[in-house]
C-alpha cells in the first residue's frame, strides 16, 4: 500500500517538475494557463478512477456468472 503510494507521488512529483521546468515562467503569468494544467491533471485522475469502475464492474458480472454456474452444477 505504501509502496504504491510512494510511486504514484514520486511519477506525480516528476511530472510536476518536468511541466514547471517547460511552462513555469508561462504558468506562473497566466492564470488560464493554470486552470488548463490543473484542470488537465484532475481530468486525467478522474478518467483513471472512471476506467477502473468499469473494470471492477465487468469483474462482478463475470464473478455473479461464474457463481451462478457453478451452483447450478
Amino acid at each position: 500500500m505504501l509502496k504504491d503510494f510512494l510511486g504514484i507521488f514520486l511519477m506525480c512529483f516528476v511530472m510536476l517538475i518536468i511541466i514547471m521546468t517547460f511552462l513555469g515562467e508561462f504558468l506562473m503569468n497566466n492564470t488560464w494557463g493554470i486552470i488548463i494544467v490543473i484542470s488537465t491533471i484532475v481530468t486525467v485522475f478522474v478518467r483513471v478512477i472512471l476506467s477502473l469502475a468499469s473494470k471492477l464492474d465487468t469483474l462482478e458480472s463475470k464473478i455473479d456468472k461464474l457463481s451462478a454456474k457453478t451452483d447450478a452444477e
